[in-house]
C-alpha cells in the first residue's frame, strides 16, 4: 500500500514539481516505507527510503520553489526525521561515524525548530531524542566526555518536559532511557557505584508511571530493561542480594521476549547467593521452553553443574544435580551443540569430569566431530 501511494504521489510531483504540499506528501510516503523496512529488518532498503526523503525535500530546491520565502516548518521537520532515522540505521549497522553525521544534521534542524517554536513541546521532545541518540553514538566512538554532554543536554530538556506535563508518559519513558544511558556510560568507565544513582532514577520514575497506569506496555518494557540494567550493575559490585530484587522485577515485567536470558542471569545471581534450589528451578524453566536453543540447554547444564558443586555436602542432591546436568548436555548435543574444545575446558563443568556418563558425552561429541570432519574430507 505504501508503494501504491508512492507511485501515485510521484506522478503528481512530476506533473506539478513546484508544489511544496505534493513534495511533502511524497516525502511522507518514503518515510513510512523506510519505517516499515526497518521493522522488517531490511536495513539497506530502509536507509535508501530515508535518503529519498532528503532528495525530495532538498533544502536548496525547496527555497527556490518557495520563491525565496522561508520554507514551512513541516518540511524542516520531515527532513529532521529523515536524518534521525538515517542515524538510527547507521548506528544499528555499527557505522558510528556516519551515524554521528546524520544525527548532527538532524540536531541542527531540530535546534532551530525548538528555538523558533518554544511553545511546541514536540520539538523539544524530539530534540532531546536526537541528543540522546548522538550521546549513544559518541560513547560507541569512545568519545565519552562528548557523549556525557549530549546526555546531559537531553536530560535537561526531558526533565523540563516532565515538569511541565507530569502525566506525559512518553516524556517519562524517554527521560528514564536517558538516565539509563548516562548510568551505563558512567559504569562503563569503571565507576559502577557512581552509575547507580542514574540507574535508580530511571527505575523510580518508571515505577511511578506504572503505578499510575498498569496498562502502558512501553512503560512495562522500559522498566524491565531499567531493572535489568541496575541488576547487572549491582551484580558487578557483588551486591547480589540487592541485584536479585531487580532480576525478580525484570522477569515479572517481561512479556516473554527476554525470558530465557533473564532466567539465566537470575540463576547466575542465585548461584552467587548459594541458592542452588532456585537456580536449578530457573535452569529447568529454561530447558523446558519449547523454543530452547542448544546454547541455552548448555547454559542450563552449567547451572546444574555449579549447583552440584554448591550442594557437595548433600550427596544425593549433588548427584541428582550432576545427573541432570549431563542429561541437559545430551539435549544440547541433540539440538546441534558441537563445541568440544569449550566443553573440555569449561570450569563450570569441573564437578562432572570424574563421572562416567559425562566422559561418555565427551566421547560421543568427539566421535560426532570426527565423523563430520571425515565426511567433509570425502
Amino acid at each position: 500500500m505504501f508503494r501504491q501511494a508512492l507511485g501515485v504521489r510521484e506522478k503528481l510531483v512530476e506533473k506539478k514539481p513546484e508544489s511544496l504540499p505534493l513534495r511533502g506528501q511524497l516525502a511522507h510516503s518514503w518515510n513510512n516505507l523506510g519505517t516499515l523496512f526497518r521493522s522488517l529488518r531490511r536495513p539497506e532498503e530502509a536507509e535508501r527510503a530515508f535518503e529519498k526523503v532528503l532528495e525530495v525535500l532538498d533544502p536548496d530546491a525547496l527555497k527556490q520553489l518557495a520563491s525565496s520565502s522561508p520554507e514551512p516548518a513541516k518540511y524542516q521537520h520531515l527532513r529532521a526525521h529523515a536524518w534521525n532515522n538515517l542515524g538510527m540505521m547507521r548506528n544499528e549497522a555499527a557505522r558510528f561515524t556516519d551515524a554521528e553525521q546524520a544525527f548532527r544534521q538532524a540536531l541542527a534542524i531540530k535546534e532551530k525548530l525548538a528555538d523558533t517554536f518554544p511553545s511546541v513541546p514536540q520539538y523539544r521532545h524530539e530534540l532531546a531524542g536526537t541528543l540522546n541518540n548522538l550521546g549513544t553514538v559518541l560513547t560507541s566512538l569512545n568519545r565519552n566526555d562528548e557523549g556525557r554532554f549530549a546526555y546531559q543536554k537531553a536530560i535537561q530538556l526531558y526533565e523540563r518536559l516532565v515538569a511541565d506535563s507530569p502525566g506525559g508518559t512518553p516524556y517519562v519513558v524517554t527521560l528514564a532511557g536517558t538516565y539509563s544511558n548516562m548510568g551505563r556510560l558512567v559504569g562503563d568507565q569503571g565507576q559502577l557505584e557512581d552509575s547507580l544513582p542514574w540507574l535508580t532514577k530511571s527505575v523510580e520514575i518508571l515505577e511511578g508511571a506504572l503505578s499510575r497506569d498498569q496498562r502502558v506496555a512501553k512503560v512495562r518494557e522500559s522498566l524491565c530493561i531499567a531493572s535489568w540494567t541496575r541488576a547487572m550493575t549491582l551484580a558487578g559490585l557483588s551486591r547480589h542480594a540487592e541485584a536479585l530484587k531487580d532480576w525478580d522485577r525484570a522477569i515479572e515485567l517481561d512479556d516473554g521476549r527476554y525470558r530465557q536470558e533473564l532466567r539465566l542471569k537470575r540463576a547466575s545471581n542465585l548461584l552467587n547467593l548459594n541458592d542452588h534450589v532456585r537456580a536449578t528451578a530457573d535452569a529447568t524453566a529454561i530447558a523446558e521452553s519449547p523454543a530452547v536453543t542448544a546454547e541455552e540447554l548448555y547454559n542450563a547444564a552449567c547451572v546444574y553443574s555449579l549447583s552440584a558443586q554448591l550442594a557437595s555436602d548433600d550427596g544425593p542432591r549433588s548427584d541428582s544435580y550432576a545427573g541432570e546436568a549431563v542429561l541437559l548436555l545430551r539435549q544440547a548435543m541433540a539440538k546441534g551443540y558441537k563445541d568440544l574444545a569449550h566443553m573440555n575446558t569449561d570450569s563450570d563443568l569441573e564437578v562432572l569430569r570424574s563421572r562416567e556418563d559425562f566422559q561418555q558425552v565427551i566421547k560421543d561429541l568427539d566421535l560426532g566431530s570426527s565423523g563430520a570432519k571425515d565426511q567433509g574430507q570425502e
